[in-house]
């Protein structure tokens, strides 16, 4: 049995995701998914690459807490009366 994490390509079609290549697992193993259709991880990841390569040599706690303040101002707006 395959226990290593795997990405794959699927088609959704008739309420059924169906494998574009075969998995390594045994029939009935239970799996855990994420859906991303629009390959958003990619493009995080590779937003986030060059983000960083603009970046060098500010501290990484910089960075981090740049992040966090902006993402507390996100969730306050979210939660503000809206006009």
């Amino acid at each position: 049995m395959g226990s290593k994490r795997q990405t794959i390509r699927a088609l959704y079609k008739d309420g059924v995701l169906r494998p574009l290549e075969p998995l390594d697992l045994p029939d009935e193993s239970k799996v855990e998914l994420t859906v991303d259709p629009e390959g958003v991880v990619k493009r995080f990841e590779a937003l986030l690459r060059s983000v960083q390569d603009r970046n060098r040599g500010i501290p990484t706690e910089e960075i981090e807490r740049d992040i966090e303040l902006a993402i507390k101002e996100v969730r306050e707006e979210g939660q503000a009366p809206r006009k």
